[in-house]
């Protein structure tokens, strides 16, 4: 493809057009436009987006007044050079200039000018560029999200290096497919002696010098996802117990086994006892309850959430105290993880000894094992739920459709039908959230059944989405 000099180009080329079809051209290719005189005046100006000169402090009225004192002081000598470049017909250059902003941050316009020969003036022509620029702001908090996710990773990775480093028990990372060491901790090294290479290209089961069935059975078991009984054995002629784990990652299933030398088989650790071991190193909140929801242990991460000092004791203490909404959430909760046996992403509030609330999401779980309980893992999303969802404006916008019905419908319907429409999604919410409770739903939002029942008919929520109770339905 050619490209082609524009001087090149006839001078008659426009010469026969009118100027209210070099007005549309200038605004088709721009969102504001306007014509300054050789003291900088504004003769001149015209906006295309109407927004775009509501977002100014002034609105735009650069008619008549000096042009400099329109824009953030930064920008003025940018000004300065792109006129000079106009005057000595430079060629033409965008420059980004600030706009003082009704709100928020200062609106962004990139600039071009070109020379006005009849009053040695400018045109200048201006793109916006706040969509740009909340783009760019955007890009800058998604990168330290993810520097800040990258440290959390390396943090973790860390306590999980000196773990492996400093257990006393020998562990090996296994494939789950050939049972071959991924890795191979120091303890393990010094249980293989001199096999410790050639154990590394080996099955797991071909280190020891008494492999039977019992050591093939406890890798298949743990293959598939059981929990198979620790075996008895011999490596290198010393005696040593081995307990196989099965742990997924995102790219496959794999294996731990630990090994414990010494001649009596020691009990296997008791969830209860390594749960808060792991607990600790989690950098979200996590707390062990038993079953009526009592706490059992707590990380760090859950104190300082909660306000509580280091030392100070929680165990014993019900979970309510620091979790949920006036004791409803908890409630709900509770009953759903009792009947399906895990509850995810569920939105609540954890308040604090010193009176703060913090709007979190908690996941929940039974406890594996003989002591019943649950565990709990909570997130705090108060940052997440806060930000705006503009970078380039603090102002709420109207939700959904009610934008175009401003000015239109009286304030006093606009406000009726919003209460409508947040009644109905709180209702539908409390229903979803308890599993279509309808008891549970009155009581997480302080209603009796009866009204309750009045509002479901009212949104048409009984036969469209619900369903008709029968006579005598608790719910």
């Amino acid at each position: 493809m050619v490209k082609r000099d524009t001087s090149s180009l006839p001078d008659t080329l426009f010469h026969e057009l009118d100027a209210g079809t070099v007005r549309t051209m200038v605004l088709a290719a721009a969102d504001v436009a306007l014509r300054l005189d050789r003291e900088g005046i504004v003769r001149e100006v015209q906006f295309r987006d109407q927004a775009l000169r509501s977002e100014l402090a002034d609105r735009g009225d650069w008619l008549g007044r000096d042009w400099r004192a329109g824009m953030t002081v930064e920008s003025r000598p940018k000004l300065d050079v792109m006129l000079a470049d106009a005057a000595a017909n430079k060629p033409l250059r965008w420059r980004q200039l600030n706009h003082p902003a009704a709100a928020g941050i200062d609106v962004a316009i990139s600039w071009s000018a070109v020379p006005d020969r009849r009053d040695q003036g400018a045109i200048l022509i201006g793109r916006d560029m706040r969509q740009t620029a909340a783009l760019q702001q955007r890009l800058v908090e998604t990168q330290q999200f993810l520097e800040r996710d990258y440290l959390a990773l390396r943090r973790t990775e860390g306590r999980y290096r000196i773990l492996f480093e400093t257990a006393h028990d020998g562990i090996a990372v296994l494939d789950a497919t050939t049972f071959r060491p991924i890795e191979i901790n120091p303890a393990a090294r010094t249980l293989l002696g001199r096999d410790a290479r050639r154990a590394a290209i080996r099955s797991f089961a071909e280190w020891f010098s008494d492999p039977d069935a019992a050591v093939a059975a406890a890798l298949n078991a743990a293959r598939v996802g059981g929990q198979p009984a620790p075996v008895q054995t011999h490596l290198d002629g010393r005696p040593v117990r081995i307990t196989v784990t099965g742990f997924r990652e995102e790219s496959g299933w794999f294996l731990l086994g630990r090994l414990t030398p010494g001649d009596r088989p020691s009990e296997p650790a008791r969830a209860e006892d390594v749960l808060p071991d792991l607990l600790s190193l989690m950098p979200d909140a996590a707390v062990l309850t038993d079953e009526r929801g009592d706490v059992v242990a707590a990380n760090d991460a859950f104190r300082a959430l909660a306000g509580l000092a280091r030392e100070q004791p929680v165990a014993g203490e019900p979970l309510s105290r620091w979790v949920g909404r006036d004791g409803v959430d908890l409630d709900v909760l509770m009953s759903n993880l009792r009947q399906r046996g895990s509850v995810r992403l569920f939105a609540t509030e954890m308040h604090g000894e010193g009176g703060l609330r913090t709007e979190v999401e908690l996941s929940a779980s039974l406890r594996p094992g003989e002591a019943r309980g649950f565990a709990f893992y909570l997130r705090d999303v108060g940052r997440r739920l806060n930000q705006p969802d503009n970078a380039g404006t603090s102002r709420p916008r109207p939700a959904g459709g009610m934008g175009a019905l401003i000015g239109r419908v009286p304030l006093k319907e606009l406000v009726r039908e919003s209460a409508d429409a947040i009644e109905r999604m709180c209702i539908e919410g409390a229903l979803e959230m308890t599993g279509n409770n309808r008891a549970a739903a009155a009581d997480m939002l302080g209603l009796s059944r009866q009204s309750l029942y009045v509002k479901l008919h009212r949104f048409g929520l009984v036969d469209a989405e619900i369903g008709e109770a029968p006579s005598g339905d608790p719910r």
